[in-house]
């Protein structure tokens, strides 16, 4: 596509001067596709030039290097720890500068690098200077330099180290008290004290106060049944149980007053310069001139030729036979019934005789002009018309040259005209095409026949080319898997569906396989669809989007009668819109005569949209070959059936900001758009 954007950070990162110097240059970039999409976890190609003197200058150093992109699109590598293609990075003497970095990006992580960026080094990599600077102590500070101009924003740099954490907050509320713990496992009980002597009843006294209870001593031997004593005093109470185990965590306090903010990171070293915006669109076409005078009428043609003697009428019927009359006298000699042969010079007599007379015979009539007249003019458009002739008679010679000649004054010939075809030779009808004539302009047509006496010049004929060019008709349609699709025809026989296509099988039924998963989108070879970001609400009006591999199928993702148009029948499309369009490679204004008009799709300004071959595109956007998706409302893309390389094809695109059909080639990966030509 020709327009890729690509953002790339550069951060140099330098190493203490008073250790050991490495040699090497910490470099990151973030790497967007060509619809500025994060190219996230995906391997890069990449070639890094160090040149000298300029951002032109000699590449004194360069290496090529293959990272992987993390989950925000970064990369990040070291100068001087790639593959070298020239040079040697230890020995650049840092203080002949001033130097530049030069980067080349493929996003798809081959060796096609398509995204440049160029950047001087501001700031000398200064652990590499020091290695082979002369003494460390700095000399007196010069004079400060004027300030330079601004520069482009540099990519955002990496978040800064964490602030360090604020005071502690107040203390919070005391939670609620958590629930009661379980209770403590029971002591064991205390030894059996021994029976005491009974003794005298005494008065009953007063309960004392119950005593712990005393820990439970072993069980000793079964001793002899004794006589049963009298019930002894109650003992003591044991001991309390341990403590029961400490209950739940109450709830958490509100939290505290947040801390200070911690102190912002180092600004990232400033980025490379963006590449160059695209060209602005063309101005509109000035207005037409007026009509040039009519010119004076030409002399009249020669005075053609006697036409040939008409053939003898024939014989009258002998009448009846008279009555022999009386002989009379001998009369004198009556006029003979005389004939030319064809050839030969021969004369013949009534009588039957004949005569040799040189030059005499019809073979010998000289030759003349052709006789012939031109066509009615039919199929007029803006720059093309259709037109001939009919030669009647060839004038006794050969016909050895046919056709037409026009002009936007009377009277045109071969040696005078804006234009002419030659059709051949002989006589008969013939059919002639006028082509690279001007819209809204009166022309003059008169056929020709050349044969060895002359030209000869059919009638004159006239018409007015029309305004625009452009000639679109309602198409037939067609029905594809339940969906009935509308189509427009050309002024140039094309007839194309005026919608997305969003089937879900090929032509013969076989389904086409919807992959949702990025990663399963990013390593397919066969056909697949989604739609936009896996949403069917985009469906109507953008369709779905397909990879090429369902393009190139060989079961066919149009109707049958129907096809993906190639990269070259794209081109007759867009030169049928814009004849200087280069099938798409020149600035031109057929993108916006392809465009559905308004911003209910298209972003604004949705530049030169007219919408005037019925096309009605769409800004359905894309899915990128990592399986990401971006651009709808900005872009609408749309596949050709033809390779441009290993791994990618042909596509043509429309933006919200241009006018411009372009033509360009993307990865086989990618989900685009995609329309059907009838065959």
């Amino acid at each position: 596509m020709k327009k890729i954007i690509a953002i790339c950070a550069a951060i140099l990162m330098v190493t203490s001067v008073f250790a050991q110097v490495p040699e090497k240059m910490s470099y990151q970039a973030v790497i967007r596709d060509n619809l500025n999409a994060l190219v996230m976890n995906s391997a890069v190609g990449m070639r890094i030039s160090i040149l000298q003197g300029s951002a032109n200058g000699t590449a004194v150093y360069v290496e090529t290097q293959n990272p992987t992109s993390n989950a925000n699109g970064l990369v990040s590598v070291e100068i001087g720890g790639g593959t070298v293609v020239s040079g040697n990075f230890s020995s650049i003497n840092w203080a002949n500068g001033p130097y530049f970095i030069k980067t080349e990006t493929d996003p798809t992580g081959g060796n096609s690098y398509a995204i440049t960026g160029t950047s001087q080094l501001l700031s000398v990599p200064y652990a590499l200077y020091a290695k082979t600077a002369g003494s460390s102590i700095p000399g007196p500070q010069g004079d400060q330099g004027p300030q330079g101009p601004a520069g482009n924003d540099g990519a955002q740099g990496p978040a800064g180290p964490a602030g360090a954490d604020g005071a502690q907050g107040p203390q919070g509320d005391q939670g609620p008290a958590g629930n009661d713990g379980a209770d403590g496992a029971q002591g064991p009980a205390g030894p059996q004290g021994p029976a005491g002597a009974d003794g005298a009843q005494g008065p009953a006294g007063n309960d004392g106060a119950q005593g712990p209870q005393g820990p439970a001593g072993n069980d000793g031997a079964q001793g002899p049944q004794g006589p049963a004593g009298n019930d002894g005093a109650q003992g003591p109470q044991g001991p309390a149980g341990a403590n029961g185990a400490d209950g739940a965590q109450g709830p958490q306090g509100p939290a505290g007053p947040t801390g200070d903010t911690g102190a912002t990171g180092p600004q990232g070293a400033t980025g490379p310069e963006g590449p160059q915006g695209i060209q602005g669109p063309a101005g509109p076409t000035g207005a037409t001139g007026p009509q040039g005078a009519t010119g004076a009428q030409g002399p009249a043609g020669p005075q053609g030729s006697t036409g040939l003697t008409g053939a003898t009428g024939a014989t009258g019927p002998q009448g009846p036979i008279g009555l022999t009359g009386d002989t009379g006298p001998q009369g004198p000699a009556g006029n003979q019934q005389l004939s030319v042969s064809p050839t030969g010079d021969t004369l013949y007599l009534q009588n039957g005789g004949f005569v040799i007379i040189p030059g005499i015979s019809a073979a010998n009539t000289p030759a003349q002009l052709a006789t012939l007249s031109t066509a009615a003019v039919s199929s007029i458009t803006g720059t093309t018309a259709i037109s001939g002739g009919n030669i009647s008679n060839g004038g006794g010679a050969t016909i050895t040259a046919r056709g037409i000649v026009w002009n936007t004054s009377q009277n045109p010939t071969l040696a005078s005209n804006l234009g002419s075809t030659n059709d051949g030779s002989g006589t008969g009808s013939f059919t002639s095409n006028l082509s690279n004539i001007t819209a809204n302009t009166t022309y003059y047509v008169r056929a020709y026949a050349t044969n060895s006496v002359g030209t000869a010049y059919g009638n004159q004929v006239s018409f007015t080319t029309t305004n625009g060019g452009i000639i679109t008709n309602p198409g037939a349609g067609v029905t594809f898997n339940g969906y009935t699709y509308t189509s427009i025809v050309l002024g140039n026989g094309q007839e194309w569906m005026a919608e997305n296509l969003r089937t879900t099988s090929y032509a013969n039924g076989d389904p086409i396989p919807n992959i949702t998963n990025n990663t399963q989108w990013s390593n397919l070879t066969t056909g697949a669809w989604s739609h936009y970001n896996n949403n069917s609400q985009y469906e109507n009006p953008y369709g779905k989007l397909y990879n090429w591999y369902t393009v190139a199928d060989t079961r066919n993702v149009c109707p049958t009668g129907w096809h993906v148009p190639s990269d070259a029948e794209w081109s007759t499309f867009i030169n049928y819109l814009d004849p200087n369009a280069n099938g798409g490679n020149n600035t031109n204004t057929a993108g916006g005569k392809m465009k559905s008009t308004g911003t209910q799709y298209w972003l604004s300004p949705n530049t030169g949209a007219t919408n005037e071959s019925g096309f009605s595109g769409l800004p359905g956007g894309t899915r990128n070959s990592g399986g990401t998706f971006g651009g709808i409302g900005y872009y609408g893309l749309w596949w050709s059936s033809t390779e441009s390389s290993a791994n990618g094809a042909w596509d043509r695109n429309l933006g919200y900001d241009s006018g411009d059909g372009d033509r360009s080639n993307a990865s086989k990966r990618s989900g685009f758009s995609v329309r059907c030509l009838r065959d």
